[in-house]
């Protein structure tokens, strides 16, 4: 993510704290605008010539690579109440965001039941959950670690091939609740991280049909999974969608 780097590279030296946060909301809006306007297909070149989605063959280090998390661990990097504008954030509970392993369906689709549910992919070391509610919205966002990046790789892979096999629908349980998803079609996918993909999932709900929206985006050896749905039945202005706004928020605190 180049663009960011190059923003911070000058450091905040000795600047006042207001100076600072200045140039910490700047970044963000950077970032969201660079996430509206630049966007891939899940499998595309970017405009570098870099791939920024999920390739199969994609080849990356198997040593440990350096942690995105920092010191402070996986929760320091998490979005907090405030850090988007309009929203609540709180930490959800089980049922509003179910752990990998209340999550089942067949081992096709997996991975893929997962994202919708909001869980983490693949095996993490490590796992923070953040629920953002606004603007008719409800946002899961999952942060996972991974130790190493070739696992982190993997676990987008495996989401990649599910998206790939299951675009006829697939059926999926979690926390005790039956879903149906009907349809399954990859999205454009935000820039601004080592890859990312984009899902879009119609689900039967009733008599009719409801949207859920999937990003998920790895930074190093850290995936986060983005998924939002509507919280009341109108279709928002626009059409549903991962909020830019907390994805680049939470692309900048990754970084």
């Amino acid at each position: 993510m180049k663009q960011h780097e190059s923003v911070r590279a000058g450091g905040t030296g000795s600047r006042p704290a207001a100076a600072r946060r200045g140039t910490a909301g700047a970044l963000a809006a950077a970032v969201v605008l660079v996430l509206v306007t630049s966007c891939t297909g899940a499998d595309d070149g970017g405009p570098d010539g870099s791939r920024t989605g999920v390739p199969r063959d994609v080849a990356v280090s198997p040593a440990d690579s350096p942690s995105a998390t920092g010191p402070a661990g996986l929760a320091a990097k998490a979005l907090k109440d405030g850090s988007v504008p309009r929203t609540k954030i709180t930490v959800p509970s089980d049922a509003e965001a179910p752990k990998a392993g209340d999550v089942t369906s067949d081992d096709r689709c997996g991975p893929l039941a997962r994202a919708a549910a909001g869980a983490a992919l693949g095996s993490p070391e490590d796992t923070v959950v953040r629920r953002i509610t606004g603007n008719g919205l409800v946002t899961t966002v999952t942060l996972a670690s991974y130790g190493n990046e070739r696992k982190a790789v993997d676990s987008l892979t495996g989401l990649s091939a599910a998206a790939d096999d299951c675009t006829g629908g697939f059926t999926f349980r979690a926390v005790g609740k039956e879903h149906q998803v009907t349809s399954a079609v990859r999205e454009l996918a935000p820039q601004g991280a080592d890859q990312a993909m984009g899902i879009g999932l119609t689900e039967r709900a009733g008599t009719g049909k409801k949207a859920r929206k999937v990003v998920v985006m790895r930074r190093g050896a850290t995936v986060a999974v983005f998924t939002t749905t509507a919280t009341g039945k109108a279709t928002p202005p626009g059409g549903l969608a991962v909020p830019p706004e907390v994805v680049g928020r939470q692309v900048v605190a990754l970084s």
